[in-house]
């Protein structure tokens, strides 16, 4: 069989939103086959760097290393109380069936096929979300990982939200040949007056892959909390509903990624790029309802697996930010 020539010509896009653009493009050769590759700048915008340099900094009056030991003697007496680190919550949301229903326990088995196993998720709020399910249901559940097993070794979770499905309601993507990163839609899912919010992606990586020839292109913004690019973030003044903390939005792009990650953070921290995040959700499934709460920086990052070019002809990974009021 002929070996296909494969021409890859990466085109650079730089978002000028600040010191987060990117520096340097190298041009690799392998063969047939021309790789770009590109390298960030270690400005104010490079998170990574920031978070490594907050973890490596020993914290203001930390004691030098020969009184580590007579520290830690008087931490274990009860001396010295050390600071609790603040986490962020994690959750994950994944399409499942549901096995078996045990009192307030559910057996699952994930759908999702870049989260698979079988897992007990406990904690359903109301007894009428259980009512509602019955063996073989399949559902939309979003879960929090207690990082134990039960008495059978199968990994236990805590269920913050399930969301039974109709035989029709997960009907996929588009079947359609995307050459450029997606716009993603918000729409109030209590009210379709409001219209939709859309977003545009100023940091991204994307890849087409069709009839043999390839192409793709990079664009380097700045970071989620960076000062320079608010003056560009959409800004969504939400409605406010009683007895309603936060807001169910429906999401929704022309082709659905394979990954979605909300990241949240209070909007205090806008300009502290290091700052922790306050929330973190992974959706392995394709039409989540997303709780957005005001006074918020939320970053939604999606990613499109190279696994399935040969089916989509595209891949890639793309971020897109949201400021809620």
């Amino acid at each position: 069989m002929m070996k296909r020539r494969i021409l890859i010509s990466t085109i650079l896009a730089i978002v000028a939103l600040g010191a987060g653009a990117c520096s340097q493009v190298k041009e690799k050769t392998s063969g047939d086959t021309t790789v770009s590759s590109i390298e960030a700048a270690t400005g104010e915008a490079g998170v990574g760097a920031l978070a490594q340099e907050s973890q490596a900094a020993a914290p203001e009056g930390s004691l030098p290393e020969g009184n580590q030991e007579g520290q830690a003697e008087d931490d274990l007496a009860g001396g010295t109380s050390q600071p609790e680190e603040n986490t962020p919550k994690e959750l994950i949301g994944i399409k499942a069936h549901v096995k078996e229903i045990n009192g307030s326990q559910l057996l699952v088995s994930s759908d999702s096929e870049d989260y698979p196993g079988v897992f007990a998720v406990d904690g359903a709020e109301e007894p009428e979300e259980l009512s509602r399910l019955q063996g073989g249901t399949v559902a939309y559940i979003l879960m929090q990982d207690l990082g134990e097993d039960d008495s059978q070794g199968i990994p236990k979770f805590r269920a913050e939200r399930i969301l039974p499905l109709a035989g029709d309601e997960d009907l996929g993507q588009e079947d359609i040949l995307l050459t450029e990163v997606p716009l993603f839609q918000l729409q109030d899912a209590l009210s379709s007056k409001n219209g939709f919010t859309e977003l545009r992606s100023g940091n991204y990586s994307w890849n087409v892959e069709d009839g043999g020839e390839g192409s793709g292109v990079i664009a380097c913004g700045t970071a989620p909390l960076e000062q320079a690019g608010m003056e560009s973030a959409v800004r969504l003044k939400l409605p406010e509903y009683q007895g309603l903390g936060g807001v169910p939005y429906l999401f929704s792009t022309k082709a659905a990624p394979d990954i979605l990650i909300v990241t949240r953070w209070d909007d205090a921290q806008i300009g502290n790029v290091a700052a922790e995040e306050e929330l973190i959700i992974k959706y392995y499934y394709s039409s989540p309802v997303l709780e957005l709460e005001p006074g918020k920086v939320y970053e939604f990052s999606a990613e499109w697996k190279e696994k399935n070019v040969d089916k989509n002809k595209f891949y890639g990974n793309a971020t897109y930010v949201l400021v809620t009021e």
